[in-house]
């Protein structure tokens, strides 16, 4: 058994945008595959949970950013299970470019669901090990976010049979896709960005028809967006971006 995972590859010109570099949802995807990869090779993964009727979920991440990978250029996702707390589990990565440095880091929360009812299961109770390593990425403690005061409505869709994952539900990689696509119309960098924190606060399904807007931020060097499902006005995910702060 093995407590750390690491995956290194190129990143594929199909992953990056006009400026060589990667896509957001495109370097979580890059995260997802190392954390499923991990689990999945230590016995707590996709199969095994199915096994037991349930399944895990992306709750919450935040993800830290010095530079982000090129096009070509060699990329080390290195990811660890810190274990679980009732109905949280937590994972870290650090993430390096071909000389070692690390350039990208991120923590995470997870939620085991029920298959058949959806709800939430105590983690501790599955008969898991998680391997948990202590070590985390960031010094001091985040939050989850919620939904808040929506600014203005930048763009309906309904939902696509193009963006569901194996479990029905919308991909959450397509939430930031949709989310950071928008953003551009506000007038903001994508290049800046030095952080990026998420929260997956209900499930999509096809057909489903959403907004997504923009938010009441906390300050100037922020940005915050949401998904709002168009049915019962329920937030369904939240981001807040940092950006870099002008020299």
């Amino acid at each position: 058994m093995n407590n750390l995972c690491e995956i290194s590859a190129p990143i594929a010109p199909f992953e990056t945008g006009p400026e060589n570099t990667i896509h957001f949802h495109s370097l979580m995807q890059r995260l997802q595959e190392a954390a499923t990869a991990h689990a999945e090779r230590e016995g707590f993964g996709i199969s095994h949970l199915g096994e037991k009727n349930c399944f895990w979920v992306l709750t919450s991440i935040k993800v830290g950013i010095d530079k982000l990978p090129v096009r070509e250029n060699n990329f080390t996702v290195t990811t660890w299970s810190r274990g679980a707390k009732r109905l949280r589990a937590f994972r870290e990565f650090s993430c390096s470019d071909g000389s070692g440095r690390e350039i990208v880091r991120a923590s995470s929360e997870w939620m085991a669901l029920d298959t058949e009812t959806g709800k939430p299961l105590d983690i501790n109770k599955l008969g898991l090990d998680l391997l948990p390593k202590a070590e985390k990425v960031f010094e001091k403690p985040w939050k989850r976010l919620r939904a808040g005061e929506t600014v203005e409505i930048l763009r309906d869709i309904k939902v696509p049979y193009s963006v569901l994952d194996a479990n029905g539900h919308v991909n959450n990689t397509e939430y930031l896709r949709w989310c950071m696509d928008e953003m551009r119309s506000t007038g903001r960098e994508p290049g800046k960005i030095s952080s990026l924190k998420m929260s997956f606060l209900s499930e999509l399904f096809e057909g489903d028809r959403i907004n997504i807007c923009r938010a009441a931020a906390d300050s100037e060097e922020s940005s915050r967006m949401q998904i709002m499902r168009e049915k019962d006005g329920k937030g369904v995910f939240a981001l807040e971006v940092e950006y870099q702060k002008p020299v």
